[in-house]
């Protein structure tokens, strides 16, 4: 983890941090604003996240919820496995939960497609 301020409470193994936050896991990097998780549960929230999941699941949201290791709420946010640097298609939605290498579930989508 890179950030410019972090606070760990060693006993509860509690972090927060703010600032430009990036976060380097071997499957994915996230970068975000804000953060509070447990270093042993995975278990937090992080606001004005972006993110990619290897081999290419590309995602911002307002905020982001870790609600067990490989599962997380993602609010106001677009998904897309478009490579290119601006995507030709996303979907966007109010409300999305990923479960990593298993599925998606979107409330209130949008499939935008490049120039259509």
């Amino acid at each position: 983890m890179f950030a410019e301020y972090v606070q760990v409470n060693v006993e509860t193994k509690d972090v927060h941090a703010a600032g430009k936050i990036i976060i380097h896991l071997p499957s994915e990097v996230i970068q975000m604003n804000t953060a509070q998780f447990n270093l042993e549960s995975y278990i937090g929230e992080m606001d004005d996240v972006k993110g990619m999941i290897q081999p290419s699941v590309f995602y911002e949201a307002k905020s982001l919820k870790i609600v067990q290791q490989n599962e997380y709420v993602l609010n106001q946010a677009t998904l897309t496995s478009c490579t290119q640097p601006n995507p030709r298609w996303q979907f966007t939605c109010s409300k999305a939960t990923l479960k990593k290498d298993d599925y998606v579930s979107m409330s209130h989508a949008v499939l935008k497609i490049k120039k259509i």
